[in-house]
């Protein structure tokens, strides 16, 4: 059933508050400050070394399952350069949250040599295999299969690095860059309308094993069908927008499989009509069989960069103010599900796709958004005022459209500007909250035509297992294994109990190592104390940890286990063990 929605009152009967009860393990202290990247500034000079990621040039599946182990998964992220030849900067990153927020924490997963610009991810958890669509935007090259190629990246094939190759190329596609004119202008007026999109990876026969690749051909306003891993072409389906009466102006890009259906998202850009432009989702079985919408959105809800129709005419910077080169055009490029079953819509600003590079300015260029369809008995409702997500950085609406569910967690991971200053990354949002719980910077931004840095950054993809139990010690962003032994994996309890001995949430699976009563029998027990947050530094929106245990560590590092949050007990003095129940009484 397809509702239209209206602005959503906070206060009807809907309730979305529940906390998050999960291990969501936070590291105390002074590391909080450089873990959040609070009042960061932006840098001065950089150095061309530095403008990208520097990352690790190996990675293996078992080093992403040991972040997927202690509650701190990786996520793949694509990186979108500004090129005028290939070469060897990072496209496809897998990165996770770290203490420092710093750009040597990345892991090489392609270059851009390897892969060129692309921006759909799709990861085969069970081969060990990511899947990269090829993009079409100004100012990035396509890789060397061209125009409509998917590649393949084997995370585990290649002694502990990962082997990259072509996969699929889709016809029809031909390439419209031109960099000798005006900074590859010509292809501005095309983003949105050529190429491919979103990507998604389902299990379509129930066996547990993946078998079907879906793309969204832009171009085409179709879903392709591809089978994995072979690679065969199979039959596709039109989006469910060929239907409609505005279907020339029907922009295919977003993809989600949830449920055994198949979700799409298709904007209406109003280009030959130009009005309020509307956000469209469809779902169909993996056949496009029982294709129908279920949901539509006008998108005039008040944000600082109003969405405005589809336009191509590229105005001079000279006249716009805060050096924005034109009003923001929203694409739907992402959706996403919550472990209830919501809806989520991620929606990236085409302008920003358009521009060759960024010229050094502060201006809000990602301008995108995630919105929040709630799902009723009726259909959907779409929470648009008041903003649902925290989507500021270092600048409002800094989300870029890519969107990946923290498994087990109500937790958004999305690509997102400005995580810290002229750069590209992740930032990880909390649905139930609305605050924005992390960031971390990936690469540089360019700053003019010639910069071989980044000018966007495309799809998120987690390279764990899909999963609505939370791994123990989630969102751990101390590393939680010291000399190959753990030692206190983050979790938490309402009742700042001592989590069954084990340093583990209660409720979730211990985290393999020491108990924190067995400990008593070493010269290294465990000590608990407790912490107080200054609220003029941090929102009642963070999850301080109120009541923590640690022990002594090589590194001298806090890794402490949460044993209950302030938003659980507040602030708390004294402290008693019931040694006999485990159990610490606050």
């Amino acid at each position: 059933m397809r509702m239209r929605t209206e602005v959503h009152d906070p206060t009807a009967a809907f309730d979305i508050t529940r906390a998050v009860r999960s291990s969501v393990g936070v590291v105390a202290g002074l590391a909080l400050v450089a873990l959040f990247g609070l009042a960061a500034a932006d840098p001065g000079a950089v150095p061309a070394a530095d403008r990208m990621a520097q990352p690790i040039p190996t990675t293996s599946p078992d080093r992403l399952a040991e972040g997927c182990a202690v509650g701190d998964p990786y996520f793949a992220l694509a990186i979108q350069v500004a090129s005028y030849a290939p070469g060897d900067e990072p496209a496809i990153v897998a990165m996770r949250d770290t203490l420092d927020d710093g750009f040597g924490d990345s892991t090489l997963l392609a270059t851009e040599a390897q892969v060129g610009a692309v921006h759909g991810l799709a990861y085969d958890v069970g081969r060990g295999v990511l899947y990269a669509s090829s993009y079409f935007k100004r100012g990035t090259r396509y890789g060397p299969a061209g125009p409509g190629a998917i590649y393949r990246i084997d995370l585990g094939a290649g002694g502990g690095g990962a082997i990259v190759e072509p996969f699929v190329t889709l016809p029809g596609h031909d390439d419209r860059h031109d960099f000798t004119r005006n900074a590859d202008e010509p292809a501005a007026p095309l983003v949105g309308k050529m190429g491919l999109g979103d990507i998604d990876i389902a299990d379509t026969d129930g066996d547990g094993a993946a078998d079907m690749l879906f793309v969204a051909n832009i171009l085409r306003g179709r879903i392709e069908r591809i089978s994995i891993p072979d690679g065969a072409l199979l039959t596709p389906f039109d989006d469910g927008a060929r239907a409609e009466s505005w279907f020339r102006d029907a922009r295919l890009f977003g993809l989600a499989w949830h449920d055994g259906w198949l979700y799409h998202g298709v904007m209406n850009s109003h280009e030959r009509d130009p009005s309020v432009p509307t956000a469209h989702v469809y779902r169909s079985r993996p056949d496009g069989t029982d294709l129908a919408p279920v949901l539509d959105v006008r998108l005039d809800y008040d944000r600082p960069a109003q969405w405005g129709h589809w336009q191509d005419p590229l105005a001079p910077w000279s006249v716009i103010p805060s050096g924005r080169a034109g009003p923001a055009q929203p694409m739907l490029s992402d959706l996403e599900f919550t472990r209830d079953g919501h809806l989520l819509i991620g929606l990236r600003d085409r302008w920003t796709d358009m521009m060759a590079a960024f010229k050094g300015t502060s201006a809000a260029f990602g301008a995108g958004d995630v919105l929040m369809a709630v799902a009723t008995d009726d259909g959907w409702t779409v929470l648009l005022s008041p903003e649902r997500l925290d989507d500021m950085t270092t600048v409002d609406e800094a989300t870029w459209g890519g969107l990946a569910r923290f498994p087990g967690l109500d937790i958004l991971v999305t690509s997102a500007l400005r995580t810290s200053g002229l750069d590209v990354g992740l930032a990880w949002l909390d649905v139930d909250r609305g605050a924005m719980l992390r960031r971390e910077p990936a690469a540089r931004l360019a700053v003019d035509a010639g910069d071989r840095s980044a000018n966007g950054a495309g799809d998120v993809e987690v390279l764990c297992a899909t999963t609505d139990e939370p791994a123990p010690g989630a969102i751990g962003t101390a590393t939680a294994i010291v000399g190959g032994t753990m030692t206190a994996a983050p979790g938490a309890t309402a009742t700042a109990a001592a989590a069954t001995g084990t340093a583990g949430a209660v409720g979730s699976t211990p985290v393999p190592g020491v108990a924190i009563p067995a400990a008593c029998t070493t010269d290294n027990p465990y000590v608990a104390t407790t912490c107080y947050p200054r609220w003029i530094m941090f929102p009642p929106a963070f999850r301080w940890p109120s009541v923590i245990a640690f022990r002594d560590t090589p590194a001298d590092s806090p890794r402490p286990i949460t044993l209950a949050w302030d938003a659980d007990v507040g602030s708390v003095w004294g402290l008693a063990y019931d040694s006999r129940r485990d159990r610490v009484l606050a």
